[in-house]
């Protein structure tokens, strides 16, 4: 009885399998890149991108106008933040504290050698080296996110440029040029 049955179960999957896709007609179109497909095509209403900033601040300069076509990685907006100003400042700050942390360092080593100081100064001067290293290493990790390049960066700035992340058109700037921006603001569509 299995058997019948499995093989009646087969029977029907290949009858239903064998059935011809029906395939719709498509109109082709120029776009940046096309690709062929045996499908239909549906764009949705809201197929639109938003770009908003990593970084509130004060929007300074558009670097694209409506309508104006941009590639991955163009620039497209400078914005002033008082953040990203603290941030490249105390990177700065941590830069020399670590420098400074690491002579210590090699100075107590000298002197444990000699047998002048004790393990405990240096694994406290250790432990101090390794605590700035680790905050340097975050703030680098959260400046590099916001695309801010650390080994030229020699005196703070408030500058924040976004870059597109995709290609497209630009439809809209949704924000008035010398405007307070947040992160949450939508930027362009």
């Amino acid at each position: 009885m299995n058997k019948l049955l499995l093989s009646l179960l087969l029977g029907i999957g290949a009858v239903v399998l064998a059935a011809e896709v029906p395939l719709a007609k498509t109109q082709m179109h120029s776009f940046k890149k096309s690709v062929a497909l045996n499908a239909k095509i549906i764009q949705l209403s809201n197929a639109q991108q938003s770009i908003t900033s990593l970084v509130g601040g004060h929007l300074e300069k558009y670097f694209v106008k409506p309508a104006q076509d941009v590639s991955e990685g163009d620039k497209i907006a400078l914005i002033k933040s008082i953040k990203v100003s603290k941030m490249s400042a105390d990177y700065i700050a941590l830069k020399k504290q670590y420098k400074s942390a690491q002579k210590n360092y090699e100075a107590v080593e000298k002197l444990y050698k000699k047998g002048m100081t004790s393990m405990q100064s240096l694994n406290s001067e250790a432990i101090k080296t390794s605590e700035i290293a680790a905050n340097l290493t975050a703030l680098q990790s959260q400046l590099e996110t916001l695309n801010i390049d650390v080994k030229n960066l020699k005196k703070a700035t408030a500058d924040f440029i976004l870059y597109a992340h995709s290609c497209g058109r630009v439809s809209a700037l949704l924000k008035p040029l010398h405007s307070s921006v947040s992160q949450m603001n939508r930027l362009f569509q």
